[in-house]
């Protein structure tokens, strides 16, 4: 169950990352170099807080199969 979610979440991280391209593919020379800094910048934080979701989902998955 938890590894089926854990690959909902994949599946859809990489749509997200799909959807990402086409709109920076659309954007190109639309940005001032501010602009991608900040936008690095907001990636990165989104980086951790999906690192940190799955820490917490594996967690969650291994504290299950210790309890079965």
């Amino acid at each position: 169950r938890v590894n089926d979610a854990l690959s909902k979440f994949d599946s859809y991280e990489r749509k997200i990352d799909d959807l990402e391209s086409q709109v920076d593919a659309y954007d190109l020379g639309k940005k001032t170099l501010n602009d991608e800094f900040a936008e690095l910048e907001s990636d990165d934080e989104i980086d951790d807080e999906l690192a940190a979701l799955k820490k917490t989902m594996k967690s969650k998955a291994a504290a299950n199969k210790k309890s079965d």
